[in-house]
């Protein structure tokens, strides 16, 4: 009976383990180092459904990587517009040394989505949305066990006193 439960806990835990490092390793961030390549920055309108909205984009490349970061913002209702992404853009130009954060999940995307830049150790950018958190697929695979496990004590407290023909 015991055994019954450790298998099941092993199998969540193995569970845990694939889903968290393997299929969405959303908060594991690394960090892509060079100096810049090139940069951009530009206005686009774009359509959301019948409503037109203009976007601020920086696009940027480092030296020695494939990767092509862009920075993307809505801008319709700032006031600085086309100039909100200028302080990023001449930090990006001075630094000696650039570091990118981005998803471990997305190290082979051509362009990664972007959580943090720092120029020469002084962080210039962070998005405000936070990867993934894994807490709560641990959470609901934790929760999982409990149910399964309480469901299966009146069941296997049954089936105690059954003799199977052999």
């Amino acid at each position: 009976m015991k055994a019954k439960y450790i298998i099941i806990l092993l199998l969540c835990l193995f569970s845990y383990v694939i889903f968290t490092q393997i299929l969405f390793a959303e908060n594991n961030l690394i960090v892509l180092k060079g100096s810049l390549n090139k940069t951009h920055q530009f206005t686009k309108k774009e359509k959301n459904g019948a409503q037109e909205t203009e976007y601020a984009y920086l696009t940027f490349m480092l030296n020695g990587s494939n990767k092509f970061f862009i920075l993307k913002l809505n801008i319709d209702s700032v006031k600085e517009g086309f100039n909100i992404f200028s302080g990023v853009n001449k930090s990006l130009k001075y630094a000696g040394q650039i570091k990118v954060k981005i998803k471990k999940s997305d190290i082979l995307q051509v362009r990664p989505a972007v959580h943090e830049i720092y120029a020469d150790d002084q962080n210039i950018y962070q998005r405000n949305k936070k990867p993934f958190s894994n807490t709560y697929l641990f959470v609901i695979l934790g929760l999982s066990l409990l149910v399964i496990a309480f469901l299966s004590i009146p069941h296997l407290h049954r089936n105690r006193n059954t003799v199977y023909p052999a």
